[in-house]
């Protein structure tokens, strides 16, 4: 499916939708807004989104387009809830597109984001009830999952130390259950076992691929909360194991600011270029990779080195 047709389709269902369900102009321009940053379902390259990923192994599975639609969409919105929950957490790009936008509408928002993932589930035709309940039973399950490892994940900040063992449980759980999520929603409408077991790791890896290369590239931007919230991301792990270690005095740095968020502010630069210097950025770079590659080891193990699958490595890898 070409990109003016997910654009086109995704617009539709919104409209119809959202203008029944929810009569709020400003929702509606605040949920377009949002679909259309980069990365998503209508920025200006649809297929790099969770959307046109999740088409992609609808492709590959051979899923028709009128069941693989629908559950792609959900898998979009539901990561789009997710998104705008972190950002609330985070204090990040906050309040929401609107400069007077409080926090109780974010959350509705949100809320309400959510709800029309669910909507475009229920409504999807010419799907088995027990098959459209199997995932319905899926999403509900990884969404309370992910919730649960965004619950750990708020307890993870300096000075409380992390090992890089536990940081891997937390993001299985909050990100690798949205990886598990955006595969199922699809692969689900295969009704084969042995698919769905494939997709369910395989998408795990990729949810956990996607959280490391974020967490690298967060922790390295002013317009991200990671490092003024000191969190307790693999670079920022690295690079303490590395100082304790060599007894360098970054994790005597870390401990003074720690207490001290202008201090904090002021050696930002000088934190983030221990983080590379020490190896610690390309480190979780690389092992974002690594998950990446054991997803796709998986998936071509079962379907070959076909071009569907160099295509859905190309999509997850943000390649044209």
């Amino acid at each position: 499916m070409n990109s003016q047709m997910i654009q086109a389709m995704t617009r539709d269902f919104l409209l119809q939708t959202v203008q029944r369900e929810i009569p709020s102009p400003q929702f509606m321009e605040i949920l377009l807004a949002k679909l259309s940053e980069e990365g998503k379902a209508l920025g200006p390259q649809p297929q790099s989104s969770w959307m046109g990923f999740t088409l992609a192994i609808g492709d590959l599975l051979d899923i028709n387009m009128e069941q693989a639609f629908p559950m792609s969409l959900a898998v979009e919105l539901i990561v789009l809830s997710g998104d705008v929950y972190d950002d609330m957490i985070d204090k990040d790009n906050f309040p929401l597109q609107e400069p007077n936008l409080p926090v109780e509408k974010s959350l509705l928002f949100a809320n309400w984001t959510l709800m029309l993932a669910f909507r475009s589930v229920l409504t999807t035709r010419n799907i088995q009830s027990d098959v459209k309940q199997a995932i319905m039973t899926e999403l509900n399950r990884a969404i309370l999952q992910a919730s649960w490892g965004q619950w750990l994940d708020e307890d993870c900040c300096f000075p409380k130390i992390i090992t890089e063992e536990k940081y891997l449980d937390v993001i299985r759980l909050k990100s690798g259950k949205f990886g598990e999520l955006a595969c199922l929603a699809v692969a689900l409408l295969a009704c084969d076992e042995q698919q769905v077991n494939l997709w369910r790791n395989a998408g795990c890896y990729l949810g956990m691929a996607e959280q490391l290369k974020n967490d690298a590239a967060d922790f390295m931007r002013d317009s991200k909360n990671d490092l003024m919230k000191l969190k307790m991301t693999l670079p920022l792990i690295k690079s303490l194991e590395n100082s304790y270690e060599s007894g360098d005095g970054f994790s005597e740095l870390m401990q003074r600011v720690s207490q001290d968020q202008n201090l904090l502010w002021a050696n930002r630069v000088q934190i983030r270029e221990y983080i590379i210097n020490c190896g610690a950025f390309d480190y979780t770079f690389i092992l974002s990779r690594l998950y990446t590659e054991k997803a796709f080891q998986l998936i071509e193990a079962f379907y070959g080195r076909s071009e569907k699958c160099l295509q859905l490595r190309k999509l997850f890898a943000g390649e044209r």
